[in-house]
């Protein structure tokens, strides 16, 4: 009983010094978190992701070592830097054994990866 009464009267006391404060006290908004950095370890690099999406649309190249995709690609952006045409670095392309289609594939591999300078060569 005294428990309450003692709590009573704390409550009491409170609410009449609240009410005898002579400032209305403000509150100051919290300024907002700060979004949590996250951090992706082992994300792939586009060059990965590129060679995945090549390898996807075309499977012979699953065989194929990354390094000789990668040597290919340096030169068809040497041919387009040198002013060789899109249909003139297909036609090389091709020429070494590959179909249309993955000579394209190649090709935008390159640009893609090497050398987005030229994407609008194949316009």
């Amino acid at each position: 009983m005294l428990r309450k009464t003692l709590a009573a009267v704390t409550f009491a006391a409170a609410l009449t010094l609240a009410g005898c404060a002579t400032t209305t006290p403000t509150i100051e908004p919290k300024a907002p978190a700060a979004p949590p950095v996250v951090e992706v370890q082992g994300a792939p690099t586009a060059r990965e992701v590129a060679l995945g999406v090549l390898r996807d649309l075309d499977h012979s190249f699953n065989g194929v070592p990354d390094k000789v995709i990668d040597d290919v690609s340096e030169s068809i952006c040497d041919a387009f830097d040198a002013g060789a045409s899109f249909a003139q670095v297909v036609l090389v392309v091709t020429g070494s054994g590959l179909s249309g289609e993955q000579a394209g594939l190649l090709v935008g591999y390159a640009v893609a990866v090497d050398c987005p300078e030229w994407a609008s060569i194949a316009d």
